[in-house]
């Protein structure tokens, strides 16, 4: 359809209120242009009228914008909601202007943490509003700004050509995942329960900020950390594929709690004096740069092997380890 307006202008009479609800459950919904969710209320003394769209399941695809109006009062509650029913619904926002909103006193509310609720922004450059999402995609082309959003409970992934920063410290609960063109760079502390995947051709840069990873990271493109200030913590296993680089260019120590696979094709890289810490396996199968820093490897009953030389000038081991394959080191 066209648009969709739910709710209006119209002042209910005496204390009557008006709810206005819509539920969608339908497979796929497309608003071609705007969905307008409109609340009214003028006074304590008056009726109001509050509409709620409910998205429960299904897909939702709106080409303009999702637009709030509300009345100058507090009490005028203008909502979307994917929180209800089977929680499982997908909204596609296509517009450039993905929501607007009436710049009155009136509450205008998107609750996107529905246990399976998903929010795709798929168009060219957009702002994404700040509030906590269940399931995040960013796919389309151009920036996507991040500004405020620190909490995405579920799995945030990026796609196509997108490019984006978090200005804020950002949460992720599930996996965060890069595929197609994407790049990524923090603009704050990243906080990731899950598992990372740095696809072939997409780019994630860590500068002056934190970046603690829980699960497993995969690189098939480029993970390169570029600055001292911050930790750098990967508590998972990190497989560094056929094409990945794995890179840090200016001493930053970085901290690896699982196995470290390069495969054949993939690089590791490290620069200057970083400290670098291990706590499980070392195989390097491609290419491996230490750093002339301290390299700590602490994990019990671990091995160094590989199909080529693991060459390290500072080792110290103050677990066990096998040489299963060529290590060299200047000094242990």
């Amino acid at each position: 359809c066209a648009s969709v307006t739910l709710g209006n202008t119209v002042q209910p009479s005496g204390n009557e209120t008006s709810s206005c609800p819509l539920s969608s459950t339908i497979s796929t919904f497309s608003i071609a242009g705007n969905l307008a969710i409109v609340s009214q209320r003028i006074s304590a003394a008056s009726g109001e009228n509050n509409p709620t769209f409910d998205l429960q399941s299904g897909s939702v695809t709106v080409g303009g914008t999702v637009a709030y109006t509300t009345a100058a009062n507090g009490a005028s509650i203008a909502t979307l909601t994917m929180a209800n029913g089977a929680q499982s619904g997908t909204l596609i926002l296509s517009g450039s202007t993905p929501f607007t909103d009436s710049g009155n006193s009136g509450v205008e509310t998107f609750a996107a943490t529905g246990t399976g609720a998903t929010v795709v922004y798929s168009g060219g450059a957009q702002t994404v509003r700040a509030v906590a999402y269940r399931n995040l995609t960013l796919s389309g082309s151009g920036s996507k700004t991040l500004t405020s959003v620190t909490s995405v409970s579920g799995n945030l992934v990026l796609s196509d050509s997108v490019t984006a920063s978090n200005t804020s410290a950002l949460t992720v609960g599930g996996n965060l995942t890069l595929s197609g063109t994407a790049a990524l760079t923090l603009g704050n502390t990243l906080t990731l329960t899950g598992n990372l995947e740095v696809g072939s051709g997409t780019t994630l840069t860590v500068p002056a900020e934190t970046i603690a990873v829980t699960g497993t990271t995969s690189v098939s493109g480029t993970l390169t950390h570029t600055s001292t200030t911050g930790t750098k913590t990967y508590s998972g296993d990190v497989t560094i594929n056929n094409g990945g680089l794995f890179t840090e260019t200016v001493n930053e120590a970085i901290s690896f709690g699982g196995n470290v696979t390069i495969s054949s094709g993939g690089t590791l890289t490290e620069n200057g004096t970083a400290a670098m810490t291990f706590a499980g396996n070392l195989q390097n199968n491609g290419t491996y740069t230490p750093s002339t820093g301290a390299h700590t490897f602490s994990g019990a009953t671990k091995t160094f092997s590989g199909a080529n030389t693991i060459s390290i000038p500072t080792v110290t081991v103050t677990g066990t380890y096998a040489n299963n394959g060529t290590l060299a080191v200047a000094t242990l």
